[in-house]
């Protein structure tokens, strides 16, 4: 269970602006560990908690460790460099890496699926990204998203190297390449000992020091740091495979008319002009397919709700972005070049591999690809384009996933950063840009209120088209504020049961303090449902006019979010659900849990029946949406590896445990797995 309570302790307090004076974290250069133990002093170290006394050993390493790369090889790193420089090493670093990560992830995927292929088996597609690859040689393997997460999310920590890089005469002999691997290796472990320590703060966390020598980090509880990674992988999943299912349909139909999003896109640039010059033509059939999937995806998101909303400039919508990245896509493919590690890659090399692109060009691009006019798509570019002189927190605290352009000094051309285009969450990125204008709490905001009335309006929908219960056994309704004492958001009645709905309208947290604040919410969400419950309960009258039904209503208390972080837990009898499957429980007494897809055939779906009858259904609904069978399947199958960052000196290594889903154990539980043969080459977990 996740309980933000786990979490609070005294030093916490002085490290988060609850107690003076306040604590300088080992992250700052300012990090003084002396008044580290002046405050441990005054507080008395018989008062510390275990959780202090971590959180101290924790500051005092990454402290010592980020001294030591600020002395011995950040302070020097880019002498000599310009900020345009340093800018374009960094970008092609990261593209280089993109580019090394995504032909690794393609060999490791057909691995799995000859090795399923030889089982018998079907791959899940749940579980398939959850691999280990080994990003370079003596690096620990990780899953691809978390490789590729590290390397856009160190990015500005090269931006804060970039602003102002010292004087100083570079070697005459350099390799540029060989600069902006080593600097990445380095930046990569600045970064690295950034999350350990915000993992520290804001996670339950046990550190230890080995006899043999080095550290390590394990989860003082599992739940909190497995569910994040459930609840990321159940919404990947979720979002894909109504796209999926829409390409099935294409494969199964030959001839069926396909709409074509874009009529016209980027498939070739010529380097040899200047400026370079982009050929735009139909797309290819691939990119097409493409552009079907990315469009697909995201209109079965909550999000699709604020499709149309501006959240830049006048016009600059998220259903405009998002073709705008899917342009983006096709031009930084067109763009990066094929050989893409050179043995000793000159400038022009390096500004290749950084996609640096005239805004012109690219306007022009965007503008005669979706037919639109040249200054609606310069701002689209600004949308889109992260400054890193105009300031840094906002990078170090959510990247550059929306933003994946950078703008470069002349002001005139930018840069391209490949992964977030490619292999970023559609989902979250336009929940950043929504963020951007709005919070990260949209429940009273205009949008969340819309999100509301839609939530109410989908689950009556649903419940009146469910054959299990007659008419007089069902009934939506909610209490709007001023009527009475409290305001519901939603309530449903079945038979004599009544669910007290909390709407809630978060954006999915990503860094450890989102997580928290996250958290926290869910708790203050599930206090205020169970006080409505219990308030309505007293007022039987009130619930019968509002719902019908007997004077003896059973009150329970849901809230309901409008994503997958959360479901499945149970705060004091309070369940936490998204909107997606409160609409699959209402609508009918079935759950489909799976589907397997066999070339052109017709999919296979497994049906699992939750409810027959009105009295099974008043039974499964205190616990149905706790015992999550999508979730269930992924908590089942989780596994711990361990990331091991070196350690200056003779310190050895840090070992840190992360969750990993395993896709053997993942596919072993689900519904397909004891078919004596099975012929479909891929499995998917549903929720329909």
């Amino acid at each position: 269970m996740l309980r933000t309570a786990e979490i609070d302790s005294i030093l916490f307090r002085h490290l988060t602006g609850k107690a003076t004076p306040a604590l300088i974290h080992p992250t700052n250069s300012a990090f003084d560990p002396e008044g580290w133990r002046q405050v441990v002093d005054n507080e008395g170290k018989d008062r510390l908690e275990d959780r202090d006394v971590c959180l101290v050993r924790v500051a005092m390493l990454v402290g010592l460790q980020n001294a030591v790369l600020r002395t011995d090889y950040t302070a020097d790193l880019f002498a000599g460099f310009t900020p345009s420089q340093v800018l374009i090493l960094a970008i092609a670093n990261a593209n280089r890496g993109f580019l090394i990560l995504h032909e690794k992830s393609r060999s490791a995927l057909h691995d799995a699926l000859e090795a399923a292929r030889l089982e018998g088996r079907p791959i899940d597609l749940g579980a398939a990204n959850q691999m280990l690859i080994e990003p370079a040689e003596g690096i620990s393997p990780a899953t691809g998203d978390d490789i590729h997460t590290a390397l856009i999310d160190s990015l500005p920590h090269w931006f804060a190297l970039a602003l102002a890089p010292p004087a100083g005469t570079r070697a005459a002999d350099e390799n540029l390449g060989d600069v902006a691997q080593r600097a990445g290796a380095i930046l990569s472990l600045e970064h690295a000992f950034r999350i350990v320590w915000q993992e520290a703060l804001w996670s339950p966390w046990r550190f230890a020091r080995l006899p043999e020598g080095g550290c390590v980090m394990m989860p003082e509880n599992e739940d909190w740091k497995a569910g994040w990674r459930i609840w990321s992988l159940r919404d990947q999943t979720l979002h894909i495979q109504g796209a999926m299912l829409n390409r099935q349909i294409e494969r199964m139909i030959p001839g069926v008319p396909v709409d074509q999003p874009l009529q016209l896109t980027v498939v070739a640039i010529d380097f040899d002009t200047t400026p370079p010059t982009p050929t735009l033509a139909e797309p290819s059939e691939a990119q097409s397919l493409a552009h079907r999937m990315a469009l697909d995806a995201l209109d079965d998101t909550y999000t699709i709700t604020f499709a149309d909303q501006d959240v830049g400039g006048p016009g600059v919508t998220c259903s405009l972005l998002s073709r705008v990245v899917i342009v983006l896509h096709d031009l930084v493919e067109a763009a990066l070049p094929t050989s893409y590690d050179p043995s000793d890659p000159d400038w022009v090399e390096m500004e290749r591999l950084a996609c640096r692109l005239p805004i012109a060009m690219v306007a022009k691009a965007i503008a005669s690809c979706l037919r639109i006019g040249i200054g609606l798509a310069t701002s689209c570019i600004d949308s889109l384009t992260s400054d890193p002189a105009a300031g840094l927190s906002e990078l170090f605290r959510i990247g550059l996933w929306h933003r994946p352009l950078v703008r470069m000094p002349d002001g005139e051309t930018v840069l391209v950063v490949a992964g977030p285009l490619t292999w970023g969450s559609a989902i979250r990125r336009t929940e950043r840009w929504l963020q951007s204008k709005s919070g990260d709490d949209l429940t009273k905001t205009p949008n969340g209120l819309v999100h509301e009335a839609r939530v109410r309006e989908d689950v009556a929908r649903a419940l009146a088209g469910n054959d299990v219960l007659a008419p007089g056994e069902r009934a939506t309704s909610h209490l709007p504020r001023g009527r009475a004492k409290e305001e519901i958001d939603l309530l449903v009645r079945i038979g004599e049961t009544v669910l007290v709905c909390e709407i809630k309208c978060l954006l999915a947290p990503a860094e450890p303090s989102e997580c928290f604040n996250y958290v926290r919410k869910l708790e203050k969400a599930a206090e205020q449902a169970s006080r409505k419950a219990t308030w309505l309960e007293g007022e039987q009258t009130l619930a019968c006019d509002l719902l019908g039904g007997s004077s003896a209503l059973r009150m329970i208390p849901l809230v309901v979010v409008n994503q997958s972080a959360g479901v499945g837990l149970n705060f004091d009898g309070c369940q936490i659900t998204d909107a997606h499957f409160l609409r699959i429980v209402m609508g009918s007494g079935e759950y489909h849990s799976g589907a397997k897809f066999n070339g052109d055939e017709q999919p296979e779906f497994n049906l699992v029946t939750l409810y027959s009858s009105l009295a099974e259904a008043q039974a499964v609904l205190p616990n149905v949406f706790a015992d999550n069978l999508g979730v269930k399947r992924y908590r089942d199958a989780v596994e711990w590896a361990f990331q091991r960052i070196p350690l200056a000196g003779d310190e050895g290594e840090l070992m840190i445990s992360y969750p990993v889903v395993d896709e053997e154990a993942y596919f072993a539980s689900g519904p397909f797995a004891h078919q004596e043969e099975v012929d479909g080459d891929k499995a998917e977990e549903t929720e329909s």
